[in-house]
Parts: C-alpha cells; sequence; structure tokens
C-alpha cells in the first residue's frame, strides 16, 4: 500500500498541470450537433462556453464540462473559459479555443470523364488572384488568455464585442474557408494545426509581445499591417478602416 501511495503522490503534479482542451470534431456535417468536450480542466472550476457569432444557435442543455449546439452552414469561434479561485483569493482563468465549421465545403464534382481532347496545349490553369499591394483581406489578432484578468476592459472588448466582430465579418475576405469572414481571435498558443495554411503561416510570425494585431492579404498573407493591439473598439476599428482594401467595397456582378 505505501508503494502505491508513493506511486500515486508523484502522478498527481502530472495531472494537476493538465492543459486546458477543447475536444471534438471541429468539422460537422449540415443539420448535425456539434459535441465538445472540456479537458484537463480542474474539477472544482467554472466553465464558461462561448460560442460566436451567436445569431441562430441552437445551444443544447448538457452536464458540466460538455457543448452541444448547431446553427447554419459556417465558421464558428468556441472558447472555452476555467475559472477557479487560488489559494491566495486570486482568480485563476484558463483559456482554449478552436474554430468549427457547419457543412462545411461544398463536395466538388466527381472524377466523371475527363475533357475531350482538343488540338493543341489545353488552357492553363486560369487567371491567378494578383498578389494585393494595399490592403488587407485576413485579420489575426493573438493575445495570452493568462493575462485576460489584467487586460484593460476596453481591449477585452475588442475580444468580446459584437460591434468588431460584425465589422470584422462585413470587412474580411468570405469564402468556402471563411464563410462568415476571413478573421481569427486566438489565443497565442492555439493549435491551428486543423486551419488553413495562411492562418498556420500568420501565427508563426514573429513578434513583440501579445496581444497583437496582424493584417493581411491575397492567399499567400502577405502582411499588410503588424503591431501591438489599439486600446479600445474605437481605435481599433480606425486601424481597420486605414488600411482597409478599396475593392472589398464593390459589388458582385
Amino acid at each position: 500500500m505505501n508503494r502505491l501511495a508513493t506511486l500515486l503522490f508523484l502522478l498527481l503534479p502530472a495531472f494537476a498541470c493538465a492543459e486546458l482542451k477543447i475536444a471534438g470534431a471541429v468539422k460537422v456535417e449540415q443539420y448535425k450537433l456539434v459535441r465538445l468536450t472540456a479537458e484537463g480542466a480542474d474539477a472544482k472550476s467554472g466553465l464558461i462556453w462561448r460560442v460566436s457569432p451567436t445569431k441562430l444557435i441552437d445551444k443544447a442543455t448538457t452536464v458540466k464540462g460538455r457543448l452541444e449546439f448547431t446553427g447554419p452552414p459556417g465558421d464558428y469561434d468556441v472558447s472555452l473559459l476555467a475559472l477557479k479561485l487560488s489559494a491566495s483569493g486570486e482568480v485563476e482563468i484558463e483559456e482554449a479555443a478552436v474554430v468549427v465549421t457547419i457543412g462545411g465545403v461544398p463536395p466538388g464534382p466527381g472524377p466523371g470523364p475527363g475533357p475531350a481532347p482538343g488540338p493543341g496545349p489545353g488552357p492553363g490553369p486560369g487567371p491567378q488572384p494578383p498578389k494585393p499591394t494595399t490592403g488587407y483581406d485576413r485579420v489575426l489578432v493573438l493575445y495570452e488568455s493568462a493575462d485576460l484578468p489584467k487586460m484593460p476592459a476596453q481591449q477585452q472588448n475588442i475580444l468580446y464585442g459584437m460591434a468588431t466582430r460584425d465589422y470584422l465579418k462585413a470587412h474580411t475576405l468570405k469564402d468556402a474557408d471563411n464563410p462568415n469572414g476571413a478573421w481569427r481571435l486566438w489565443d497565442k498558443d492555439v493549435d491551428a494545426s486543423n486551419e488553413a495554411k495562411p492562418w498556420q503561416t500568420l501565427l508563426a510570425r514573429p513578434r513583440a509581445g501579445v496581444p497583437w494585431v496582424i493584417l493581411a492579404a491575397g492567399p499567400n498573407a502577405d502582411v499588410v499591417y503588424e503591431g501591438v493591439l489599439p486600446a479600445n473598439p474605437k481605435e481599433f476599428q480606425e486601424l481597420l478602416a486605414k488600411y482597409e482594401k478599396p475593392v472589398q467595397k464593390k459589388k458582385a456582378g
């Protein structure tokens, strides 16, 4: 029994230091439930789930540590906050985040017969989007979740305010991978292995610190601007407006 007790004592730190994570499928078919669970949370922690955008989201009532929801096709930022009181009486916060896609990318055509042969060489791969010289179409904001309690309230409003999210949705690229706009608000240590290459490239860039904002454009995520996150939502929107891509205002045709 003494040896067993010693083994359990040695194992306790490993469990105590478990990293907070969100587990579950991040790509779900349309009309199916998204099912996510919290891993690594202290048993005494209070858990808060957030899903954005919230419009038309339908959440199920579940046990602690589980989130189930569904909504229209698109990308959803899901974050999990774990809050507990330390021995000194201070609130400790951990955060994990993932991006969930409902509906996914529409399937392409089946293999079918190849194109009929014709004279001369076939057509090229088609026109490629030009490399942008000005303006952004992609926005990434990085922060440290452990520093959230110390972050000024106005900067927190950039991260969690609907005004910011609505602006980003209206002023960033919309495509099959980003139906709600090409923007991400991430903890700097987020796992982006399931994200598209441009997001991985931007996340890996060196930076002076956090919170940090990167504005980029084009398929290669060419950086238009990067720097310290502004102090409040108004200054953040002014920064975005300054580097806005003029062609984003053109009507589709």
